[in-house]
């Protein structure tokens, strides 16, 4: 069963800090292996509709495949709009099968200075 996790905040325009996660199994909690996998970000508005397509989409640094680390590093465009967002990390498998680790409530600042 894939896991979840909330209280990641990003300032509009930054690309620092990555957006890292660890990728847990939701019922022991132990790493997902990702040895020989690709993990692919969605990050969606969540004033988006379901069929809509998300703002940003692209591939993960696989940073320690045992403990399951993974980050995005955000492109210059990616956090141009401040609100509240959901991401989900797709885990594709070598054979093909996939599952996915949800963060849901992600905020993205307003930039206060330019």
């Amino acid at each position: 069963m894939p896991s979840s996790a909330s209280g990641y905040c990003f300032t509009q325009g930054d690309t620092k800090p990555y957006f890292s996660i660890l990728a847990l199994r939701e019922d022991t909690e132990a790493p997902i292996d990702l040895t020989s996998c690709t993990v692919t970000l969605y990050f969606k508005s969540q004033r988006r509709g379901p069929t809509d397509n998300p703002e940003v989409t692209g591939t993960c640094v696989i940073t320690s495949p045992t403990t399951g680390a993974v980050e995005y590093r955000w492109q210059g465009t990616d956090l141009n709009t401040p609100g509240m967002y959901n991401a989900q990390f797709r885990i594709t498998y070598l054979d093909g099968s996939s599952e996915s680790i949800w963060v849901f409530d992600v905020e993205v600042k307003p930039r206060l200075a330019p």
